[in-house]
């Protein structure tokens, strides 16, 4: 796995998180 494609991983599960953190807290 390359550190590229791990920081893109993080990178969408932060933007997940973040996007369902704000549908549930809606």
């Amino acid at each position: 796995m390359d550190s590229s494609t791990i920081v893109e991983a993080v990178k969408k599960c932060r933007h997940t998180r973040s996007y369902w953190g704000r549908v549930v807290r809606r």
